[in-house]
């Protein structure tokens, strides 16, 4: 869901804190696995933390809207009765 937005990370003057913020969710095997990162995070925190993309400089609407896509395959999936699951998990 993450790979068909744009890029999540919100416009700052703080270079800095904003680098730090991404270097946070980087990981080595690459953007994609970053962007999973993200995501999964946003996922555990959205319900009990209303700040926590902002702290983080990322755009809650766009991990918003990647939540609502990944809604989306899922109905597809359930639909065409496909087992709904992820590397295994």
């Amino acid at each position: 869901a993450m790979m068909t937005l744009r890029e999540p990370w919100l416009p700052t003057q703080n270079a800095d804190r904003l680098a730090a913020c991404r270097q946070s969710f980087a990981v080595y095997e690459g953007d994609l696995v970053s962007l999973l990162n993200i995501f999964r995070q946003y996922e555990v925190y959205k319900d009990n933390d209303d700040d926590w993309a902002k702290r983080h400089f990322l755009n809650k609407a766009i991990l918003e809207r990647a939540v609502r896509v990944k809604r989306q395959i899922e109905g597809y999936l359930k639909l065409l009765q496909l087992p709904l699951e992820s590397c295994g998990h």
